[in-house]
């Protein structure tokens, strides 16, 4: 076992420690004294370690030299000795070189859980208090905060660096909690609600009361996400963190609504040898097993793999729905010289079984009662949706001096659907037991998306007018081609009158009709971006950026009737300009606040207007945010607090309809008057409060209403909560008790509704006169109440390498529906209390 620690030396950090307290091998060096630049050089291209950081330090200062055997640490230390300067090793392999700064105070304690908890079997178990540095990984930290951050930026830097508002789960929350995939994920950051979708939709995201579809990878644009695209919903197993930016995002994310981005954080190789495993089981006979491996690939540690593999068998709450999740990741990272960096990987996702992979929806009594359903009715066992998503990556990094780097990002993602997806849909009516509930036979559904992305930067640090400044300027590029085809399905199903009766396995598939429906087409978008910042003076820095983009559409939904060898409008959206602006002020060594102005856009091309047929221009959203960052516990502790005021202009509003326009592509008719604003406050707190006690604890107040026409001043998102508050806690038990660890968490959140109007049922109505649904229309109202979910977690740590974990979900059982629709369909229910058990195991 090979499970290292960095230990202080007077010079700098040492070589990593092996199990049985020897170091790293150790070679013969004769670099003559010199300009630092120069004696770091020539050490670079000997060993093959990249450096980073502090190049103007470098270049008028003189070393030494180094002279004689040493390992590489050692011989680093020799080359700074005396200028001032130290290197310290990241988790990927390189170092860090920044002036050095008085050791922190160190403090060894015994504890099983500890970070230091890897370290070699000869030597006790130890807590190491220090400075933590700026790195963007959060594997093995043990902590519930990040370093460092890419995502409304490209460049790797502190929380309190970026001024917008930012929400992270680490490795180590996503481990306790147990979450397995993407969607739970989400769910516990700060301010988002899902929609779970029907049929051959996939589940919606909502953030500041718009819609969350910008999704980047490594801070990478990787595919267009549409309404049909269900292979979001991917492992969580191949990924190090989450970050989540808050407001519009046009900068780097390209098209989308003001509401925010996640960025996914891949896993990386690890310099030295790892092996992962997680083992568990739970309610509805929920199985999973994990294995991750990291190694070294050759002798020098140049090239570096790891393998990630997760096996999830699961059941459901409701009947007949028993998924098989699996998922491969591979990556490779290879140093092809003393300055650059090539890394490799793959990964796929792929899931099949009976059963839809969400909750059926339901519909509800007019007054809002919901029907006599048990939690568990599930659908009919033909039900089905299966699907793959398969991404090839590649990144290219070359690191021209300390301070100065270019990356180049390439990305293909292919996936694909398939599935039938009945439902349970009904018309209202007044008295209820007059109304019919149906299970619909559903649809069938096949659809593929092709994705191709690009992405090339510089980035560095630079100095000017004796003050430091931070650049990045790139151009990225992505692809996305969706086809799809519809098809009706018969079934037969009677209406539903006793539920208590009734067994949907009763009424099986008779028929798959043709495709009824076609849907394909491509969008594509070109970016070139600038970002920087900039320190004015003394505390003062400023950010400027901006995006100058084009956007192209191709879409053709019709259905199969329609004449299919009519030609495909393409909808173009050239000459986009996103601005973004912050001003930044450092209160203290502690806090920093900021004044932010960020923007975003949807093309809307597709839409026309009527009468002169013209295309329309995009939805632009608009976000001024004022907040205030702090670090705390050298930077083991994040807090922000931001106000924001959001609006969203010229949105397409439907005005009528012009039955004898037909354009593949394009829609009538609609106008550009649409106006929303969106207003509010967010709170976060992450990291660790104490030495034995971490947390994460966001909470978010959305206020948001129509501005135009006759809604102006009505809410605009009723289906999205007003107060939502995530958090989750874990406390090492201290002395005897430290093998232990007590943890828990809650999502809570204020009420929210959907509303509209239905025709109630007429006794005497319908063609036939003996009853139809043809009364009077009035409006409803569907209110569901605020809820607190809660969540605990029991933690015991066997030995070194094994911990057992029990994680209980919605602890006191909870009934809620986790979405509410309209009273025909769509009213789906949250998840019962469930429990899990988890074995993991680390091997160095």
């Amino acid at each position: 076992m090979t499970a290292w620690m960095p230990h202080a030396t007077a010079q700098g950090i040492s070589e990593p420690s092996h199990s049985d307290g020897s170091v790293q091998s150790r070679r013969l060096y004769q670099i003559p004294a010199g300009p630092l630049s120069a004696v770091l050089t020539r050490l670079s291209v000997e060993t093959g370690i990249r450096l980073a950081g502090a190049s103007a330090e470098a270049q008028d200062t003189q070393s030494l030299g180094v002279q004689g055997r040493h390992s590489i640490a050692s011989a680093l230390d020799a080359a700074l000795a005396g200028t001032g300067l130290e290197a310290v090793r990241q988790l990927d392999g390189s170092y860090l070189l920044h002036r050095r700064q008085a050791l922190p105070e160190v403090s060894v304690i015994a504890s099983p859980t500890s970070p230091a908890a890897a370290v070699a079997s000869a030597l006790p178990e130890v807590w190491v208090t220090a400075s933590p540095l700026a790195n963007p990984r959060t594997e093995n930290s043990g902590s519930y905060t990040v370093q460092a951050v890419s995502v409304g930026s490209k460049i790797e830097q502190p929380l309190r660096d970026v001024a917008r508002s930012i929400s992270v789960l680490t490795r180590q929350q996503l481990d306790d909690q147990q979450i397995l995939h993407f969607n739970d994920a989400l769910l516990m950051l700060p301010g988002i609600t899902s929609v779970p979708g029907q049929s051959e939709l996939a589940d919606s995201y909502y953030l500041r009361g718009h819609r969350l579809s910008n999704i980047l990878v490594d801070g990478n644009l990787a595919k267009d996400r549409n309404q049909y695209d269900q292979s979001t919903n991917t492992s969580m197993s191949k990924y190090d963190n989450i970050q989540l930016l808050r407001g519009p995002d046009g900068l780097f994310a390209g098209s989308g609504e003001p509401s925010g981005t996640v960025n996914l954080v891949r896993k990386k190789p690890l310099q030295d040898f790892q092996l992962k495993t997680n083992l568990s089981t739970g309610s509805w006979s929920n199985h999973l097993a994990e294995v991750d491996i990291s190694t070294p690939l050759n002798q020098s540690q140049t090239i570096r793999g790891r393998l990630v593999a997760s096996r999830n068998d699961t059941e459901k709450f409701w009947d007949n729905a028993h998924q098989k999740k699996s998922m491969l990741y591979g990556v490779i990272d290879a140093n092809l010289g003393p300055a650059t960096l090539l890394t490799a990987g793959f990964s796929r996702d792929w899931t099949n079984g009976a059963g839809a992979g969400w909750a059926p929806g339901f519909p509800r009594e007019f007054n809002g009662a919901p029907l006599p359903i048990p939690t568990s009715m599930g659908l009919p066992s033909y039900a089905y949706n299966n699907h793959q998503s398969k991404n090839y990556f590649s990144t290219l990094e070359h690191q021209f001096d300390v301070d100065w780097k270019a990356k180049l990002s390439v990305s293909r993602t292919e996936s694909e659907s398939h599935g039938i997806h009945p439902w349970y849909v009904s018309y209202a009516a007044t008295p209820w037991e007059e109304a019919r509930v149906t299970l619909d036979s559903g649809t069938g559904f096949d659809q593929e998306i092709q994705a191709s992305a690009l992405d090339l930067n510089l980035q560095g640090n630079f100095r000017l007018l004796d003050r430091e400044h931070r650049i990045v300027a790139g151009a990225d590029y992505l692809k996305t081609e969706h086809d799809g085809q519809v098809y009706a399905t018969d079934s037969n199903a009677p209406n539903i009158t006793d539920w208590r009766a009734f067994n949907p396995d009763d009424y099986p598939l008779t028929q798959i009709y043709e495709p009824w429906f076609i849907y394909d087409g491509s969008t594509t978008q070109y970016g070139l971006y600038a970002y920087g910042r900039f320190q004015v003076y003394g505390p003062f820095k400023i950010a400027l950026g901006g995006r100058y983009a084009s956007y192209e559409s191709e879409r053709d939904n019709r259905y199969t009737n329609r004449n299919q060898s009519d030609p495909i409008t393409p909808n173009r959206n050239r000459s986009i300009f996103t601005p973004y602006w912050a001003l930044m002020y450092d209160i203290s060594d502690r806090w920093t606040a900021y004044y932010t102005m960020a923007d975003s856009y949807v093309d809307q091309s597709n839409y026309v207007a009527s009468s002169s047929f013209r295309e329309l221009d995009p939805s632009t959203g608009q976000s001024f945010e004022l907040g205030v960052k702090g670090e705390w516990l050298d930077r083991r502790l994040n807090t922000n607090i931001t106000f924001f005021h959001t609006t969203r202009d010229n949105d397409a509003v439907r005005t009528g309809y012009d039955w004898g326009y037909y354009v593949p592509g394009k829609e009538c008719c609609y106008n550009e008057s649409g106006k929303y604003q969106s207003k509010g406050v967010e709170f976060d707190v992450a990291g660790q409060l104490t030495r034995n006690w971490h947390i994460n604890l966001g909470y978010t107040y959305n206020s948001n209403q129509v501005e135009f026409g006759d809604d102006n001043g009505e809410i605009f998102s009723s289906y999205t909560p007003r107060h939502i508050l995530t958090g989750w806690t874990k406390y090492q038990l201290p002395s005897t008790l430290s093998r232990w660890t007590l943890g828990g968490g809650v999502r809570l959140q204020s009420s929210f509704y959907r509303s509209g109007s239905v025709n109630t049922w007429n006794p005497t109505g319908g063609e036939d006169g003996k009853g139809g649904f043809d009364g009077p229309t009035v409006p409803y109202q569907f209110m569901e109440p605020g809820r607190a979910v809660w969540s605990s977690f029991v933690e015991y740590r066997i030995n070194k390498q094994w911990t057992a974990a029990l994680n209980i979900d919605n602890l006191f059982d909870k009934q809620y529906f986790t979405s509410v629709g309209s009273v025909s369909y769509g009213n789906v229910y949250g998840e019962p209390r469930n429990v899990r058990f988890s074995l993991r195991g680390v091997f160095h």
